[in-house]
């Protein structure tokens, strides 16, 4: 199959592309970066300029499915203003632009598999999750809201359309590695010295899925006919963010360190603090009514795997 990727240099774009590469599939990426795609997937895979809506067109009609991942990290600095208006044009925009030149196709691809986040959601105390609950009210829920609209209009050209309402991804890199290094200019891991711990009061249910689960999910969902609208791609075991420290720090041979307070996270992170601090029991009902097998269902596993890996990434770089 033929797929045209955007977002494709970010943490769980890479791992995806890799697979899909390895799986005997051609690739298409868009890009404001085309220097860098040869270099990350091999000289066959096509490099497309987000400026070049021919060429962009032109793409779509030799494509049987798109997988949209655009988007500016949530957790990639604190938010102002200008920031959250980064998260808006990073995915609302640039999936406008991809739906708008599908719109203009005379054969569109038949397929596109657009992320989202279970911020969609927003604050649920201790209900419990599934894809029929609606949108919040906060930023993150409206961001989401607005990026699933926009990529729902591809229906018009008669394709599916999965939204992925992705959770917190592990692996060696991404968030996890915000974790282990929280500040980028002091070389330590606070975990190992015993310095980490939940957010806020830790009560807070948390979302996660492994990286592996997150590429499989995404892979699954290209083949599947039947997912067709949101899909929580989310681990089956929910866990507190305390739950989430406490296995963080077993795995060092630790305890969890005291709680850092709200007001902290606030003042480093800015309106970003409130998703931390949310609470969210999301369920992947689709995902495991339409039978998807996942790698890593519990978190213990899924942790030590990913800090493991990140560690060796680390020690290669060094």
């Amino acid at each position: 199959m033929h797929i045209l990727v955007t977002g494709a240099t970010g943490f769980l774009g890479k791992a995806l592309c890799a697979q899909l590469l390895q799986d005997g599939h051609t690739l298409s990426v868009v890009t404001r970066h085309p220097e860098g795609v040869h270099h990350l997937f091999g000289a066959n895979t096509k490099s497309v300029s987000w400026n070049d809506k021919e060429a962009l067109r032109t793409a779509l009609e030799e494509a049987q499915a798109v997988v949209n991942l655009a988007g500016a990290s949530i957790a990639g600095r604190r938010w102002n203003a200008a920031y959250k208006e980064e998260l808006v044009r990073s995915r609302v925009e640039t999936t406008h632009t991809l739906v708008e030149c599908m719109h203009d196709c005379k054969h569109p691809p038949s397929t596109l598999i657009s992320a989202s986040a279970v911020g969609y959601y927003g604050d649920c105390n201790d209900k419990m999750v599934t894809e029929e609950r609606p949108a919040g009210s906060d930023f993150l829920a409206e961001l989401c809201l607005q990026w699933e609209t926009e990529a729902n209009r591809a229906r018009q050209c008669k394709a599916r359309v999965a939204t992925m309402r992705l959770a917190t991804v592990l692996g060696p890199g991404g968030a996890l590695a915000k974790m282990l290094r929280p500040f980028p200019s002091i070389p330590f891991n606070p975990w190992k010295l015993g310095l980490g711990g939940p957010f806020g009061s830790g009560k807070q249910w948390m979302p996660w899925i492994h990286l592996e689960d997150a590429v499989g999910l995404f892979l699954w969902a290209l083949q599947e006919d039947r997912l067709d609208g949101p899909c929580n791609a989310v681990a089956p075991e929910t866990i507190s963010n305390l739950e989430f420290a406490r296995a963080l720090s077993a795995i060092y041979g630790k305890r969890p360190f005291f709680p850092i307070p709200s007001f902290v996270l606030h003042i480093l992170l800015g309106e970003f603090a409130d998703s931390l601090l949310a609470s969210q029991r999301v369920i992947p009902t689709v995902a495991k009514r339409l039978g998807y097998t996942y790698r890593y269902p519990e978190l213990i596993p899924a942790l030590k795997q990913s800090v493991t890996a990140l560690e060796r990434k680390s020690v290669g770089q060094a």
